[in-house]
């Protein structure tokens, strides 16, 4: 019998539809009254009509308290509808809070947030060298750790609103950073560059206006540059290339600084293609071919991830100066060599438009114009 009642309510439960009428044909205890006395009969009518009342209230609290349940997660619904907004990501999709105010940033996001106007209070990049041109901007910025293997301690205590990462860089810690806050990863291709990753900041935080207000602005400077080139824009052929270590890299167009170039309309060495270096976006060379790298004019910078790299890098570049493999160039020759901050190698609105500032500096004698 008590099986019967647990079955009976588990029922009900699902679809609170029972009825008084219901609970009587299914409890019909004649067919148990043959053979039995007059007091058993009495007996069996009372035990009965006492599980009739207490299976009729448990279905009744049943009913109610689904009912309730049902209530609550529409309010939950609506206030979760009415405070955040609904973002596909690669990961799938969460709801991201309409006014984040504690944001952590990984992987190479950290430009860009600021740029759209939003301090992040922590990031993977506030530590970085290469990142030190933000640094008005960054004071009070928590060092999270580095990209691609965050310190999720650390992103714990910081209790953050909503957390953006960067799929290839983190997707293998996404079900811990989801648990912290709500994640969003963004696709990252050296092809789409930052103006992409802008466009999906843009979209997650409702800040698209502000983002095409940088395109636009980031546009007409390209503009003014090639008015100011004129005719030379054409007959002017570019290199990129970075000591890092003991290693020289050449970078293509597909990275950040290389398509600042190629917005700027540079051509490059014939070289420099997808079939002859596949899909990377810098490749490390020799010394022997660096003749490859011969143009009309060569950006170079050094980097190092800590001071003893950063060290060996100079040291690097420095004994490349002196080799004749690097004097014969024609852009040694012609005095077109032009040492640039390690910022170059940074992603995002202000790396980019610092970029275009070193263009107008050295290949039309122009000031800075970007805002930091």
């Amino acid at each position: 019998m008590n099986r019967f009642i647990n079955n009976w309510i588990r029922r009900s439960k699902r679809s609170c539809s029972v009825s008084l009428k219901d609970i009587l044909r299914r409890l019909n205890p004649s067919d148990c009254r043959k053979g039995l006395s007059g007091v058993q009969k009495k007996r069996l009518k009372w035990i009965s009509q006492y599980l009739l009342v207490l299976l009729t209230v448990a279905v009744v609290s049943a009913c109610a308290g689904s009912s309730i349940n049902q209530n609550q997660s529409s309010i939950d619904a609506q206030i979760s509808s009415s405070e955040c907004r609904l973002v596909r990501h690669s990961s799938g999709e969460v709801c991201v809070p309409l006014n984040p105010q504690r944001i952590v940033v990984l992987g190479v996001g950290f430009d860009t947030l600021l740029s759209l106007g939003i301090k992040p209070i922590g990031s993977t990049e506030s530590g970085r060298k290469d990142y030190s041109y933000l640094k008005n901007k960054t004071a009070s910025v928590e060092d999270v750790g580095d990209a691609g293997s965050p310190d999720l301690e650390t992103i714990v205590a910081l209790n953050p609103d909503l957390i953006l990462g960067v799929d290839y860089l983190d997707r293998k810690n996404y079900e811990q950073l989801s648990k912290i806050a709500p994640t969003v990863l963004h696709e990252w291709e050296f092809r789409e560059g930052w103006k992409k990753l802008l466009n999906m900041y843009g979209e997650t935080l409702g800040k698209t206006d502000k983002a095409q207000q940088i395109l636009t602005d980031y546009d007409a400077r390209i503009k003014e540059f090639q008015a100011q080139m004129g005719d030379r824009l054409q007959q002017t052929e570019v290199s990129i290339v970075s000591v890092f270590g003991g290693r020289i890299l050449i970078y293509l167009e597909e990275t950040p600084c290389g398509a600042v170039v190629a917005d700027a309309g540079f051509s490059r060495p014939d070289h420099h293609t997808e079939e002859f270096f596949g899909e990377l976006g810098s490749v490390s060379i020799s010394k022997e071919l660096l003749h490859k790298e011969d143009s009309d004019v060569i950006f170079v910078w050094t980097a190092g991830s800590d001071e003893e790299m950063a060290q060996e890098s100079q040291t690097t570049l420095e004994e490349l100066k002196a080799d004749p493999l690097w004097l014969k160039l024609n852009a040694v020759q012609q005095d077109k060599v032009y040492e640039v901050p390690s910022r170059w190698i940074s992603i995002g609105p202000t790396a980019a438009n610092l970029v275009l500032d070193d263009l107008f500096k050295y290949l039309v004698d122009t000031p800075s114009q970007a805002a930091q």
